[in-house]
């Protein structure tokens, strides 16, 4: 992450076409991000420039209060004149739609809270990045009056040019009305973030809550969890209030402490023990970044120094012993420890330590070069303890002073000085064994041992820049050894600035590779696409760059499958029109270009499997090319066949002229202009039809063309019923006092015959010859023959014509070769996956298992596809067995879905389950809940009933509604009594939960039978007879109406159940 950049005057200005509202009214929606405490939060696109913006739409509830709402105008107001690198723009609020909004810029990247939860945490280096852009935001924010008063890292945005932005500055929040949860949901967001006097129902936030809430996430940034740690929110918010965390120190030992000192400073509980305001923040961070000690730790170290100068001070003043009697020779004292010296040491102590720490940034102009090379000479024998003392530390103090002057050397003149510094100090520490100066004389050691190898680090770098590898390995060898102390943080910087480079180098050849791929993906070429990424997997990237690159792979696999499952369905339709040829040149495609599996490999199974069918097509064509030929016009022209036969014949002719251009490529337009004619002759007989049912004088009755069916039954009073009006769109008859009208489409083929017939001379061949021709449209092919013959005489080429297309109709009926085995094998197949696909269980099964039986008697061969014939009668089984469950339920039975037959299409996340005899256990050793969910089709209104264990651990709950987020529990809880009872997860994870409590004792190790009524209007459940909890089911209804339920178990617990059985009920 970038350092945050400084503050100057002029990134207040405004200017250019930004400096304004956007008009929403030519905005159009993009996405919808959640909702939040506020409300929901939308991003919009302006459609004349493309621009997209962020909408805040505030909750109408919370505008009852009329100060909160001129506070969101004011502070949108106030936020629209401020312009920084460090803060997504606000550019007011607006009204739209008949809501209040504020507009605010999108920016393009990730979240603070996304990028902690891809790496886990971040580096100090990174961490400092954030902080001096969140204090340069606040800053910025506190000069126009405004705080932010909801800072953590959902509100911290990477921009992808690194940059980190503060959003929602000048974005009103709520103030909380109680210190729990209010009604509009003010105080429900996470209060890991909040400071203690959010929770004080008369507390005032100011701009120190902000750095209290950046601290929270500064922690979290270097250790990877939160400061402020519970179960519950209650547990959570009381070690807020109380200021209850682990010391950075320990969370995190690696983090400097100059920086941590700045952090839990941060976290102080009360306001005036942080930093009064961001620029005092600002100061020393800066101070860190620049290897300066911070104004604090500077005012600590002072502190100490005049403590220790008045404990010398006392120590001169103290008068000298007295003799024990007079005259009597002084006895000897026994030595004492010299506490001046403890306490110079302590002070020397600390500033080593303070060096130590300082790692981030370039130090100031070194002074002037000095000798350094002196040595150390052994000091006189000195029989006085503190002498001794005194001379040690003298010694040390010229070391250190020497350390000092040596600190702008040239690397290889500092490694010499260095060496010769721990030869000083081992000297010492032989010298003057058994002493606090040799003590202290050790401990400087392993800090001048990691200097030394650093800075022999350095000369190699200069010496031999190529060896990029072998630079890294002697800097990340520094790190892991001597990661305590100041040179192996400022190796751990050097690293970090060296693989920076190496990151932006891997980073342009990710960006290469990625283009190439995309562009590969867009010609289906997929395993070429992913092995665009391989040269630069082999130089092994950095850690990012790695991840980025299984995204990438994810993505084309993705698509790739996207492919496939488009190539599949359009493949499935050319075999279900007998196009076996056009089905196979798709997998073939597939196998010639995918290049990834298991695609490739399914392609030459789904070829495998129309390859008989190729055949024994091929084998007719040449058999009978004419009849294919007339069969694959018919089979096109259906949809216009369909209307001719219901005498539709404008809409037939448009239908057919559709495929001119297809029929004229495949050499049978002659076939199309036949057609044509045909429709103009059936034109002329429908409209004589018309003309006679109109005749009043000699009105048609319904006996005369039909046996009298209305609605699918049989009427006598239909039978009398007489035509009183006929037009081409329709024919009403008189029914009783009822006038009915029939379309066209509503007369069967053979009653609009019989009209022909009454509407004709018999003694006219032409009239034969329409009405043959309408038999053999009709598919009555013995009538059609039958009439053509009868027209013979007027029109013998015409009639003789369309008996040869009877005969090749009746001809293909009786003469069809008969289908091989291997064909009917293959179309079975076939079939089979149609019906799997259109979730037609039953039928794909009993296909599936006539195969399987046939190949067992060796009718079929189906050996190269007998496992996934297998494995399809399995997934057919079980959701055939499902389907019986779902009809058991409709019928208001009782059924059991905790079955072995079924345990794979139980929806298992995270722990160890496993289903024998009836009990389900669950092992759940992680850090969060395991999860176990079955989903069944029935109405929202049901009962569950359970048998529950707590083995050991906390808790389970049952989870009575609901796949995800909201959803509905019970929390059996064996370790705390009162947070029995029923919990409403909000749809946002940082969002408490609904609760209804009702204590109640699980005693580990015992078995509870809970029943628990669920409907949409209310939950309630039951433990026998002496326990039960109710509360609103406010969950939205699933559209589709699966139900969804089953079992969780809380981290570290075990957990068993049994007895699982659910009942739909009769909703009232």
């Amino acid at each position: 992450m970038p350092e945050g950049p400084a503050m100057s005057d002029s990134d207040a200005k405004v200017s250019g076409p930004e400096a304004g509202l956007p008009d929403l009214s030519k905005c159009e929606l993009v996405q919808e991000l959640g909702t939040t405490t506020e409300g929901p939060t939308l991003v919009v696109r302006d459609a004349a420039t493309g621009r997209r913006f962020v909408l805040k739409i505030y909750d109408k509830s919370l505008l009852r209060d009329s100060e909160f709402a001129t506070r969101v105008r004011r502070d949108a107001q106030l936020a629209s004149g401020l312009v920084h690198p460090n803060v997504v723009r606000v550019f007011g609020a607006a009204e739209w739609l008949g809501d209040l909004v504020v507009v605010r810029d999108y920016v393009e990247g990730a979240s603070l809270a996304e990028v902690l939860a891809s790496k886990g945490k971040l580096g100090a280096v990174e961490t400092l990045s954030v902080a001096l852009a969140a204090t340069l935001a606040l800053e910025r924010g506190r000069q126009v009056g405004l705080t932010h008063e909801a800072v953590s890292p959902t509100n911290l945005l990477v921009a992808r040019d690194g940059s980190v932005k503060l959003a929602d500055l000048g974005v009103a929040k709520p103030r909380p009305v109680e210190p729990s949860i209010s009604k509009t949901g003010v105080a429900v967001r996470s209060p890991a973030y909040l400071p203690p006097e959010y929770f004080e129902l008369r507390g005032s936030l100011d701009t120190r809550s902000d750095l209290f809430s950046l601290g929270t996430v500064l922690y979290q940034c270097l250790s990877g969890q939160t400061p402020f740690k519970g179960d519950t929110t209650a547990e959570v918010t009381f070690a807020v209030r109380n200021g209850i965390f682990r010391p950075l120190r320990e969370a995190a030992p690696e983090v400097p402490r100059s920086f941590a000192n700045i952090i839990e400073k941060l976290l102080q509980s009360r306001p005036a023990d942080r930093y009064e305001n961001p620029m005092a923040l600002l100061a020393d961070l800066e101070a860190v970044r620049a290897g300066r000690v911070p104004e604090a730790q500077r005012k600590a170290v002072a502190e100490a120094i005049r403590e220790k100068q008045e404990a010398e001070r006392q120590a001169a003043a103290a008068p000298a012993p007295v003799a024990a009697a007079a005259g009597a020779a002084p006895a000897a004292a026994p030595p004492r420890p010299n506490r001046t010296w403890v306490a110079t040491a302590a002070i020397v102590l600390v500033l080593a330590a303070t060096a130590a720490f300082i790692v981030f940034g370039p130090r100031g102009k070194a002074p002037a070069k000095k000798n350094v090379g002196e040595r150390v000479e052994a000091p006189a024998p000195v029989e006085d303890p503190a002498a001794l003392a005194r001379k040690a530390r003298e010694e040390l103090e010229r070391i250190s002073k020497a350390s000092e002057q040596g600190k702008a050397l040239e690397p290889a003149e500092k490694l010499a000085a260095v060496q010769a510094e721990m030869g000083k100090l081992k000297e010492i520490e032989k010298t003057y064994a058994g002493t606090e100066a040799a003590a202290e004389a050790q401990k400087r050691l392993r800090p001048l041992q990691a200097e030394a190898a650093f800075q022999g680090a350095l000369i190699y770098a200069r010496e031999h820049p190529a060896d990029r590898e072998g630079i890294a390995a002697r800097l990340r060898e520094i790190v892991e050894k001597y990661r305590d102390t100041a040179a192996g943080y400022s190796a751990e910087r050097r690293l970090d600035e060296f693989e920076d480079t190496a990151r932006k180098k891997a980073q342009a050849l990710f960006d290469q590779a990625r283009q190439r791929a995309r562009d590969l993906v867009g010609k289906r070429r997929f395993g070429e696409a992913l092995a665009q990424f391989d040269e630069l997997l082999a130089t092994n990237p950095a850690e990012a760059i790695k991840q980025n690159v299984l995204l990438e792979k994810n993505a084309i696999t993705s698509e790739a499958e996207r492919a496939y499952l488009d190539v599949q369905r359009r493949a499935q339709e050319k075999t279900a029109g007998h196009y076996y040829e056009e089905a196979k040149a798709l997998y073939d495609q597939v196998v010639a270009t995918f290049g990834v599996e298991p695609f490739v490999g399914r392609a030459k199974s789904e070829i495998a499997i129309i390859a008989p069918l190729l055949k024994s097509a091929a084998a007719r064509r040449l058999e009978a090319i004419d009849a294919a030929k007339y069969q694959f016009f018919l089979t096109r022209l259906e949809p216009s066949l369909a209307q001719a036969r219901t005498w539709e014949l404008a809409a037939a002719t448009a239908e057919a002229e559709k495929l001119r251009a297809e029929f004229r490529t495949a050499g049978i337009e002659s076939y199309l202009d036949a057609y044509l004619g045909d429709l103009a002759l059936l034109s002329s007989l429908k409209a004589r039809v018309v003309r006679r049912l109109g005749d009043a004088a000699n009105a048609v009755a319904v006996r005369d063309f039909s046996l009298g069916k209305l609605g699918g039954k049989f009427d006598p009073q239909w039978l009398e019923a007489r035509v009183v009006q006929a037009d081409d769109a329709a024919v009403v008859f008189r029914y009783g006092e009822l006038d009915v009208r029939r379309t066209w489409s509503q007369f069967a083929p053979d009653e609009l015959y019989k009209l022909g017939i009454l509407a004709t001379d018999r003694n006219d061949p032409q009239a034969h010859l329409a009405l043959g021709v309408h038999c053999l449209y009709a598919n009555l092919p013995t009538v059609a023959a039958r009439e053509l013959h009868l027209a013979r005489p007027a029109a013998p080429d015409a009639a003789a014509s369309y008996l040869q297309r009877v005969d090749v109709l009746l001809g293909m009926e009786k003469a069809a070769p008969a289908a091989g085995p291997q064909e009917e094998a293959s179309r079975l197949l076939l079939e089979a996956k149609r019906y799997m696909n259109e979730q037609a269980w039953d039928r794909a099964l009993y296909r599936l298992a006539t195969l399987r039986e046939k190949h067992a008697s060796k009718v079929y061969d189906i050996s190269a596809h007998l496992d996934d014939i297998n494995q399809r009668i399995a997934q057919c089984k079980k959701q055939v067995e499902k389907l019986e469950i779902e009809a058991n339920l409709a019928l208001g039975r009782e059924v059991t879905p905790l079955r072995e037959s079924l345990f794979d299409e139980w929806q298992q996340r995270f722990g160890k389950w496993a289903l024998a005899d009836g009990v389900l256990r669950c092992d759940n050793p992680e850090e969060h809940d395991a999860e176990c969910l079955f989903s069944l089709r029935h109405p929202p209104a049901y009962e569950l009933r359970a048998s529950v264990r707590v083995v050991e651990g906390t808790g389970a709950l049952l989870r009575l509604a609901g796949k995800a987020r909201p959803n509905l529990a019970f929390w059996v809880h064996a370790a705390k009594p009162d947070l029995v009872g029923l919990t409403m997860a909000q749809p946002e994870d940082q969002q408490a939960d609904e609760r209804r409590t009702q204590p109640f004792a699980f005693k580990p190790g015992e078995w509870y039978e809970i029943r628990a009524t669920v409907s949409p209007m209310n939950v309630q459940v039951t433990i026998g007879d002496a326990y039960a909890v109710r509360m609103p089911n406010k969950l939205p209804p699933e559209p589709s109406g699966l139900q969804t339920y089953g079992f969780v178990v809380n981290p570290k617990t075990r957990a068993e159940f049994r007895d699982f059985a659910v009942r739909a009920l009769r909703e009232q």
